[in-house]
């Protein structure tokens, strides 16, 4: 087995390149067959993955992925955009995240300790197919994969607050602390109109400001939603919550802030494996953490999968 290594070193503040010096050393402590890439800019992750599929040895080769969820969600966009282009199936992928916090390491039960998840790596003896979401913008004609979830309006705006104040751990603090911080974000934020189609079904939600779409309870806003739903399934979970008037919107980031939103009363949670989303307003969205700023929303979501090969 051959791994080709993807490492963005400016990951976790830079931090990456301090965990890749212990992953180095215990690669070559093992004799383990490995090649180095490392990244400069967002180009380079598909500049490697034409590189890794026009290998010789790409039958026989795992990606190992060094950096944060965003680094995982770039590198696994790159790489099915670039079998599908060349007609082949996905290279198998392995993460070992430089964050503390990676939602989605959470989720698929990766270690957090860098040398213990490279062990996982090396003791796994097969693929598992892990569902990540997917989405086609209309607007823009993109496709993207996401890992942990995506978000509209209030959820996006706590990500572009903790993106300024670089504290995205803050929001996990006191409630009252929360409540104070977050009161301030839905003061400026207008409500807004959103229709949900789900087969044949219809749903108009005429005041919406929280929209999250969840492959797994780990939000990428530092919350940890009440849920079954894991990357295991097939399956995602969408959740909307109207502005009813301060009390209930008090109760409703309360319920937030305890992960239980969902199974809230004042919001609505629709399971399923495709959604199609629409706004006509601008409004803030995130993906895996990545804040996109105002946009207009018209995607289409489903559920994909790809392949892991690391035991958990």
């Amino acid at each position: 087995m051959h791994y080709s290594v993807i490492l963005n070193p400016d990951a976790t503040g830079g931090n990456a390149q301090t965990i890749w010096a212990l992953i180095e050393e215990q690669l070559n402590t093992q004799n383990v067959d490995y090649g180095l890439m490392t990244t400069k800019s967002p180009s380079d992750f598909a500049f490697f993955a034409r590189r890794l599929y026009q290998s010789w040895r790409a039958t026989d080769t795992t990606v190992i992925v060094v950096g944060g969820d965003g680094t995982l969600h770039r590198a696994i966009n790159a790489l099915v955009q670039t079998a599908q282009e060349y007609g082949l199936d996905p290279l198998p992928v392995a993460y070992i995240p430089t964050s503390r916090v990676s939602r989605f390491a959470r989720a698929y039960g990766i270690s957090l300790d860098p040398v213990h998840a490279l062990s996982q790596i090396l003791a796994a003896d097969g693929i598992t197919n892990v569902a990540l979401g997917h989405y086609r913008d209309a607007l823009k004609g993109q496709d993207s994969y996401f890992l942990n979830g995506l978000g509209i309006g209030f959820d996006a705006a706590l990500i572009n607050l903790s993106r300024k104040k670089r504290q995205r751990r803050n929001f996990r603090v006191g409630m009252l602390r929360f409540l104070f911080q977050t009161i301030a974000v839905i003061y400026h934020q207008q409500s807004f109109s959103l229709m949900v189609r789900q087969k044949r079904r219809r749903t108009l939600f005429t005041s919406a400001y929280i929209i999250l779409v969840a492959n797994h309870p780990y939000l990428d806003s530092g919350f940890v939603l009440e849920s079954d739903n894991n990357i295991g399934e097939e399956k995602l979970e969408l959740i909307v919550a109207e502005r009813r008037g301060w009390p209930i919107t008090i109760w409703q980031l309360i319920q937030f802030y305890r992960g239980k939103l969902g199974e809230s009363r004042f919001a609505t949670k629709i399971t399923g494996q495709r959604f199609q989303l629409t706004t006509t307003s601008l409004e803030f969205s995130q993906t895996d953490g990545e804040y996109y700023g105002n946009r207009f929303t018209d995607i289409a979501i489903d559920v994909s999968t790809y392949p892991f090969r690391q035991a958990h």
